[in-house]
């Protein structure tokens, strides 16, 4: 079988989606190639694309180089073939390597054999919030809960909680460390226009002193959808906080869809 690389542009975009489309992937994962990219090659066969290798650095985690596989089911062994090509265009001050993949699909059982080792696994659970019930926010012993909308006007504790959102991120985040950023940024991102200021909230020591855990809520791109966004806390004596503030939220989260009507 005749295998032909190619370097990837946009004049293959039709053949992505049905690559994509084959492939049983969410159809917006053509948007690894609409942002820019250090390298993308495409492999063909006759006139048909069969797999596809992108990679990228990010800003925000600048120490390692990403990067996405899609292949043809039928093509497996491709995958080594795409790396290859990948790797051969890589420098040295560009690795390590970093990519998601779902588990239990041949990409999870080819990295497991090749040598790549597991960072962290990210759970994406889907919660009907018609199952929850609309219950006043349940407050933790000797804690005081307040919305972000509500602590906006408090420089203090929005200082605060910029250092503790930082803390967390960084601590959670120490195989691929971020970037270093200035607090005026990670304050845009707690901040954010999609972040639902009277949705995430921050919980409170019994003085109103100190912010102990948090849990942020977004606004999603996904219809009837809004998304549960970083959450911490202060220590690990606190999780049980974290957990009372998620569940907090998924009891109010239907009162927001329901003021945009969904």
């Amino acid at each position: 079988m005749t295998i032909i690389m190619k370097e990837y542009n946009q004049e293959q975009v039709e053949k992505l989606k049905q690559l994509i489309s084959v492939s049983s992937l969410e159809t917006d994962e053509i948007n690894i190639v609409n942002q820019p990219y250090k390298y993308a090659y495409s492999a063909f066969h006759q006139n048909e694309m069969i797999g596809l290798i992108v990679a990228w650095k990010s800003s925000f985690h600048p120490h390692c180089t990403y990067f996405r596989v899609i292949h043809h089911p039928e093509y497996t062994n491709l995958v080594d073939e795409l790396i290859t090509e990948m790797e051969e265009n890589l420098h040295e001050d560009e690795y390590p390597l970093q990519t998601v993949v779902m588990e239990n699909t041949y990409l999870d059982r080819y990295y497991a054999t090749n040598s790549y080792q597991v960072a962290r696994k990210t759970y994406l659970p889907s919660v009907l919030v018609s199952l929850c019930h609309a219950e006043g926010i349940e407050l933790p012993e000797n804690r005081l809960i307040m919305s972000l909308d509500g602590i906006s006007t408090n420089p203090n504790l929005v200082q605060k909680l910029i250092n503790l959102v930082k803390s967390v991120y960084e601590q959670t985040h120490l195989i691929n460390p971020v970037a270093e950023l200035e607090l005026a940024t990670w304050r845009k991102m707690i901040f954010a226009e999609d972040t639902i200021m009277l949705g995430s909230y921050v919980c409170l020591d019994e003085k109103g002193d100190d912010i102990v855990a948090f849990s942020l809520l977004h606004e999603s791109d996904k219809p009837k959808t809004i998304e549960l966004g970083w959450c911490g806390s202060s220590c690990c004596g606190e999780m049980k906080t974290v957990t009372q503030l998620v569940n907090s939220i998924c009891k109010k989260a239907w009162i927001f869809l329901i003021r945009r009507r969904i």
